[in-house]
């Protein structure tokens, strides 16, 4: 580092600010920045999305099989979405997707695609499931003021997805 110039540090370590070192994806710091950066918004959704089983992953078989599961999580999140959209890791099992020209169809094709990597993912031998609750809304000048509450609208969607999930579980 010490050879690097002043504005070669700067890039690295805004960098490293606006990536999640595990995972890869840009971090909330990068979501909060993009949240301020974006006031005029047209056709774009925003997709929350939460792992279920974490904590029973952490619990049973340690936090490196956790990390191993939110990583491939977030490489299933990935895949499932186009190159044009910004997937963000925003808390420990929260990530948010920013679509810009979104469609609906889009959005329910990637859902789609998610579901089928995590079909696929389930018949791997893996013993715990990964299970990816989804929600969206679209960006509406008659309802939100800003992008915070498009996401609160999102991550409503999102929780009632996860608790219709959790109420398919075998208990």
């Amino acid at each position: 580092m010490e050879k690097l110039h002043e504005g070669q540090k700067a890039a690295i370590y805004k960098e490293l600010a606006l990536k999640d070192i595990l995972t890869g994806l840009y971090s909330r710091n990068a979501y909060d920045e993009w949240e301020r950066d974006n006031q005029h918004p047209d056709k774009t959704a925003i997709v929350m999305l939460d792992l279920n089983n974490l904590k029973k992953c952490n619990d049973r078989y340690g936090h490196e099989a956790g990390d191993t599961y939110l990583k491939k999580a977030s490489e299933m999140i990935t895949n499932a979405f186009s190159q044009e959209n910004t997937v963000y890791r925003i808390g420990g099992d929260e990530f948010c997707v920013i679509m810009p020209d979104a469609k609906e169809n889009s959005i329910e094709g990637a859902m789609d695609r998610l579901k089928e990597l995590q079909k696929q993912y389930k018949g791997t031998d893996h013993s715990v499931e990964v299970e990816i609750a989804c929600g969206y809304a679209f960006y509406d000048d008659n309802v939100d003021q800003s992008f915070v509450d498009t996401r609160k609208r999102a991550d409503t969607h999102m929780y009632e997805n996860k608790r219709m999930l959790k109420g398919k579980e075998p208990r």
